[in-house]
């Protein structure tokens, strides 16, 4: 498996897992895409990705898009036809944010764990609160305890680690592992214990971790970030752009 088709897998499968236990969602996985649809007015239960597109099938990811504002088409690398940015761009949708994906090497720095893995119900609630506070802390109260709620739900296909003290959660990161690939997942530090080697530490263990147990480790970061976990033995392998009207 190249390193495309090790982040295509993995993405594919966590947005999937995350997706399904929307309000109605309804997940397909068919040779053209895999798509979640739900009630749920956010992106994570209406996307499409994973695509080998005909003339046809493109005109319908477009209907979706015309039809569900909260919507979005991930496309990457290895997507067919190979320029399908281009072509939806040309059907009107436009993009709205794109993700480096990057693949660990081999290399491992010694070191001690800082993150716990959470392998209770209730510490999997909150540390998936602590990650929807800190990444969608645009979004409404009440969006973001449904997010919350859905990442809770998806303790069945992803681990959830975490790192605490007096004041609650200090950090947290989750690894979703699909077949011989993990991916490393919504890695967050508290606004008051940053730039003190928490999440470097973190990213490190992960590597650690994922080699002791043979497994490929990818992540997706913003291009700004993408330096930095550089530095820790990432290199990149794709990109993820997002599309909607």
């Amino acid at each position: 498996m190249t390193d495309v088709e090790a982040l295509r897998e993995n993405v594919g499968e966590t947005y999937i897992s995350l997706g399904r236990n929307a309000p109605g969602a309804k997940v397909a996985q068919t040779d053209s895409m895999w798509s979640c649809s739900s009630r749920f007015a956010h992106p994570i239960g209406n996307f499409a990705a994973h695509f080998r597109l005909s003339p046809r099938e493109l005109g319908h990811v477009v209907s979706i898009a015309e039809a569900k504002p909260h919507f979005r088409a991930y496309v990457m690398d290895g997507d067919l036809p190979v320029n399908l940015g281009k072509q939806l761009e040309k059907a009107g949708l436009k993009p709205r944010y794109a993700l480096v994906g990057m693949v660990a090497g081999m290399r491992t720095e010694p070191g001690h764990p800082v993150l716990e893995r959470d392998l209770s119900k209730d510490r999997v609630e909150v540390t998936s609160k602590f990650v929807s506070d800190t990444f969608f802390w645009r979004s409404d109260r009440g969006t973001k305890r449904s997010l919350a709620t859905l990442l809770a739900a998806s303790a069945d296909t992803q681990e959830f680690y975490s790192l605490s003290d007096a004041s609650g959660t200090v950090a947290a990161a989750a690894l979703s592992i699909t077949g011989g690939v993990a991916g490393l997942y919504n890695l967050c530090v508290r606004l008051d214990r940053r730039s003190a080697g928490i999440g470097s530490s973190a990213v490190s263990q992960m590597i650690r971790l994922a080699a002791q147990r043979k497994l490929r480790l990818v992540l997706q970061c913003e291009d700004s970030l993408a330096s930095w976990y550089s530095a820790l033995g990432f290199e990149k392998g794709a990109e993820l752009v997002a599309y909607s009207l």
